[in-house]
This record gives structure tokens, sequence and C-alpha cells, in this order.
């Protein structure tokens, strides 16, 4: 196929398909996992959470804004994550979908305008 039909399949522009055939004209394209890789949870971290649940009984990111103030800082989702394995949290799956974009029109197009008056050098 030409540059021009890849560029329009693919969505993208010609100049990007003919540089990313430029990369990969010698070897065969290496596709690998997008992000970043996942810290390993240490058995420390895990004890950490589990414990400081137990003492305060609240969530993720109060549990953050606790181990910060005591000088050791895990990001939220991770403590999610070991709380989902410890069982300490739910996987609540309405919550994991998008939600659908409402169009807000009001009945009036102008009945929401608000006006301040002022007089400005006599006028």
């Amino acid at each position: 196929m030409g540059v021009y039909t890849i560029a329009k399949l693919q969505g993208i522009t010609r100049q990007h398909a003919r540089r990313v055939a430029k990369k990969f004209k010698t070897k065969e394209p290496e596709f690998k996992k997008c992000g970043r890789k996942q810290e390993k949870i240490t058995e420390e971290e895990r004890k950490l959470i589990v414990n400081t649940y137990n003492e305060y009984l609240v969530g993720a990111t109060m549990i953050e804004r606790i181990l910060d103030e005591k000088g050791k800082h895990i990001g939220h989702n991770k403590i999610h994550r070991i709380m989902l394995k410890e069982r300490l949290a739910n996987h609540e799956e309405n919550k994991q979908r998008r939600m659908k974009y409402r169009c807000y029109q009001r009945k009036h197009s102008l009945s929401l305008i608000h006006m301040d008056w002022f007089q400005f050098k006599g006028k």
C-alpha cells in the first residue's frame, strides 16, 4: 500500500506515515505495552496499609494522607490495589464506566444571563 492509503486508513497524516515507515524500514516493528510498569508491592507496604486501615477504617485517599503525615508516601492508586487484594475495599463496576455526555439546554436561550449595571465616566 502507498503512504497516502495507509495514512487515510489509520487516520494520521501522510508525513507521520512516512516517518513511521522510515523508522521501521529495516526491521519488524516491535509492539510494547503502553504506559509505565507497575511497581512491585512490598510486604512492608502491605502490612503498613493493612494496619493503618484497621486503625482508622478509612479509604485509600485518607490512608495516603495519614501516611504522608507519618513521613511515608504511597500513592492512593497503589493503596487501593492493595486494599482490593486484601478485600478491604470493594470493586464497584458502576464507577468504572465513563459517564455519557449530556447536553444541557435551557428552554429559553437567554434565561441564564446575569448583568450588572454601572456608570463609567458619566456614561
